[in-house]
Formats: structure tokens, sequence, C-alpha cells
């Protein structure tokens, strides 16, 4: 659900139970100088709980990057998430005449020469003819892995894969608190445009 969710909810989600990005014997680098910037966005982040679908069509992460040499993740910092539908609509839900407003918060991103984690949160408002009937908060790491030239910007865009790793946290949700959520879709990350690119020497 990030860009929606989320991160995100993007938010992810996001997103989110995730795999160590790097070996530890890995030493990486990316064609972003330390301290620069990167976005990340989404035009099919799903998440899927007991409740529904949420989706969110335009998902937005911005933020910089940490030291680039020398370790075995590159750690980025997020200064901004948003997730709304094209035309700055509401998320939709897979339940007719209910739609979502998402507010996701992403952080601790880390980014390996193969794949990545990030920690999601996402509040996400459901509401039938602007009336609201359940409010849900999900948390949890988002888990990506990226790929080459899938239809996005080409080079790391990320595809998220976690399986479960999203909590509903929230006693005013439609769905039972504990109840766990999947995020998936694509992320493409930029900085400048440009595809980032990661790698290991």
């Amino acid at each position: 659900m990030l860009k929606k969710m989320m991160l995100l909810a993007v938010a992810v989600a996001a997103v989110v139970a995730f795999a160590a990005p790097a070996s530890a014997s890995a030493t990486i680098s990316a064609n972003v100088e330390e301290g620069g910037s990167f976005t990340a966005f989404s035009s099919d982040l799903v998440t899927s709980s007991a409740g529904g679908e949420l989706r969110c069509e335009e998902v937005d992460i911005a933020g910089t990057l940490g030291a680039t040499e020398e370790q075995e993740a590159i750690e980025g910092t997020v200064s901004s998430a948003f997730a709304q539908n094209a035309g700055g609509a509401d998320c939709s839900t897979s339940t007719p005449g209910v739609t979502a407003m998402v507010s996701p918060t992403v952080s601790n991103v880390q980014l390996g020469s193969t794949e990545g984690t990030a920690t999601a949160t996402f509040t996400a408002i459901l509401t039938v003819s602007k009336t609201v009937v359940a409010v849900c908060h999900y948390h949890g790491t988002i888990h990506f892995t990226y790929n080459h030239n899938v239809g996005l910007t080409g080079a790391n865009s990320a595809v998220v894969t976690g399986s479960e790793n999203l909590e509903q946290q929230a006693e005013t949700c439609n769905v039972a608190k504990g109840t766990k959520a999947t995020l998936s879709g694509h992320l493409a990350l930029t900085h400048e445009g440009t595809a980032i690119e990661i790698t290991t020497p």
C-alpha cells in the first residue's frame, strides 16, 4: 500500500520477516554520492489481508542515501512518503463503495547488492460515502529484490516480495488486531531521474 503503502503504507508498506540485504562479506557501492537523493515510485503496490485488498496507484518515497563504500548495506534516510490513486483520489479497496485514505511512513532503509529492507508503517482510514467505518494501522518490515528492466525505469527497479510482514495493530480496524497483511508490487529507485545502480565490485 506503500504508494500508497505503502511504504508502504510503501509503506508502504512499503513495506516489509525479510532477508538480510547482503552477505556479511559483500562490499557494495552505488552510482550516487554519499548524501545524494533517492526516490522510490510505484504504480502497483497492493496490500492484501483478511479484510480484502488495498491498492494505491501512486506511491512516492523520497530521501537521502548514506555512505556507499566499504559496507555491507547502503542506508537510506526517508524524508517523505505519500500514497494515493491517480488524480489525487483516495486509494481503492476490493470492497465496493469503500475507499481508503492512506498515510505511510517509511524508515530504516537498507539497500544491499541484490535486495533490501525497510520498516513501513501506514494508517488506512476506510470510508463509505465519506463516513469513516474503520481505521487500520499496519506496521512491519518490507523486503524487496532488484529486477533489471522490469518496465519501470530499468536497472534496479525493486520488486516487493514480502509475505505477511505487515501486522494490523489498531482496535478500530475491520480485521482483528494482529492480523497479517502481504504487500506486493514494484518500486522504481532513481536519483535525479537516473536509475540507481547498486553493485558489488
